[in-house]
Formats: structure tokens, C-alpha cells, sequence
């Protein structure tokens, strides 16, 4: 149910063009995801851990790096990565993984 959530929220904003933007961001983006997708593989390998207890603990978006109103969202293969932005006056709250008033955001301050 939380991951539906996440992705329609993800749905809700808009998709930053990523051939308009310098190389160099680009391949930041592919190294965030490269890390999100190697996390991902080690929760889903874990013989410890229940499907439901993996299906909590994976993600497929991350923070982008010190800006607070964007994020990347990371596809299942490499290609389909997006960094995405957050409604006006929001900002992305990495407990949730989602879009978040600033008042629930006390790491993004002047937000």
C-alpha cells in the first residue's frame, strides 16, 4: 500500500528532462540509483528478512543530494531514472519517502 503511495505521489510531480540537463548530473543520478538498486538487491537476498519485511524496507527514490525539493527516482533497470521535483512549497521527507510540508522537514531548514 505504501509503495502505491509513493508512486502515485511520483506520478503527481513533474519529470525533469534528463537530456536537457549537464552531463555530470546525469551520472550523478545513475550513481545514486546504482546505490539504491544495490541496497534493494541485498534487502531481497536476505533469507532473515520475510517478503513483507523486504517489501517495507526497499525504496526506489533517494534524496537529491542537498536539495530538499527534489529527488531521484530510481527504475528497476539502469536507463530509467528520473530526479523529480516536489510541488511548490514542499519538500521530500526521506522518513516517508514522499513530498512533506516543511514543518515535518526539521533537516531542510529554510525550506
Amino acid at each position: 500500500m505504501h509503495l502505491k503511495l509513493i508512486v502515485l505521489t511520483v506520478f503527481l510531480v513533474v519529470i525533469a528532462s534528463t537530456m536537457s540537463m549537464p552531463a555530470n548530473e546525469r551520472r550523478a543520478i545513475r550513481r545514486a540509483c546504482r546505490r539504491v538498486r544495490a541496497r534493494n538487491n541485498r534487502i531481497l537476498s536476505n533469507p532473515n528478512l520475510t517478503h513483507a519485511q523486504k517489501q517495507e524496507r526497499i525504496a526506489y527514490v533517494r534524496q537529491w543530494r542537498f536539495d530538499c525539493t527534489k529527488f531521484v527516482l530510481c527504475g528497476a533497470h539502469p536507463g530509467q531514472d528520473f530526479l523529480m521535483s516536489c510541488p511548490a512549497g514542499l519538500g521530500w521527507n526521506r522518513a516517508f519517502n514522499t513530498c512533506d510540508f516543511p514543518s515535518n522537514l526539521p533537516e531542510c531548514p529554510g525550506h
